[in-house]
């Protein structure tokens, strides 16, 4: 789904979707629902939510978003609901990660969800209560999967990877955090735990290359591939 005309989701149409008087606080609001239509998909969330701090379920299923910029207003949520929108990144996604109380999200049918293959360890990590993703309990052994594969003291915690985050358009993860030894060697002494390298090795990860590294048997290819064909090479 392409993102449609920009539209910025606003009070007014807050207060219009959720029946909430023009002189009710919008703190008060416990429940939001502004699903799109055929006729009206949000693009941007703006300003919008700020005042919503006692928010604990959002649904904006089948909207156009690209952007999560203006969610972290959200802290006392515990559902949210993106099914079918245009998130891109992983980036966007880490917008979530100050919503400690998250409990349940989907992401379903967002690009990020295809085009990221650790997305969802990635999610599972940042999210340190949540239950239900995309539809589907997380599992102990996720959440175990997802220590180990972002295997970093520093986290998702860190105000410098957030920032390196927003500006190079992803996040560092997992290739980039697990290059020291106690990473590795972590990896290697879970190595019996087999439902947790499988989801290990469902994100592509390859232990017996770190990160950055490539076999002799990859570089001669990659050599034979740059070879002018009918050159014969000396012995």
């Amino acid at each position: 789904m392409a993102p449609g005309p920009r539209l910025v989701l606003s009070e007014d149409m807050v207060r219009e979707r959720s029946g909430l008087g023009p002189h009710r606080d919008l703190a008060e609001l416990r429940s939001l629902s502004v699903p799109g239509t055929y006729q009206e998909k949000i693009t941007h969330l703006g300003n919008s939510l700020m005042r919503l701090t006692g928010l604990k379920s959002l649904d904006l299923s089948r909207n156009s978003l690209v952007s999560l910029e203006g969610i972290q207003y959200l802290s006392s949520l515990e559902s949210l609901n993106l099914y079918y929108n245009c998130i891109p990144s992983l980036a966007e996604v880490f917008r979530l990660h100050s919503l400690t109380e998250l409990q349940e999200v989907d992401f379903r049918l967002n690009p990020v969800v295809k085009n990221e293959s650790d997305y969802r360890l990635f999610v599972v990590h940042m999210l340190p209560k949540l239950r239900q993703l995309d539809d589907r309990p997380v599992r102990e052994s996720e959440r175990k999967a997802s220590q180990l594969y972002f295997a970093s003291e520093d986290s998702l915690d860190s105000k410098e990877i957030f920032e390196a985050t927003l500006t190079a358009g992803r996040p560092r993860h997992s290739r980039g955090w697990c290059t020291d030894a106690s990473a590795k060697k972590c990896l290697v002494m879970d190595a019996d735990d087999e439902a947790v390298l499988n989801l290990i090795a469902e994100c592509e990860w390859d232990l017996s290359n770190p990160p950055g590294s490539t076999s002799s048997s990859q570089k001669e290819h990659e050599a034979d591939l740059q070879r002018p064909q009918g050159v014969l090479l000396s012995v």
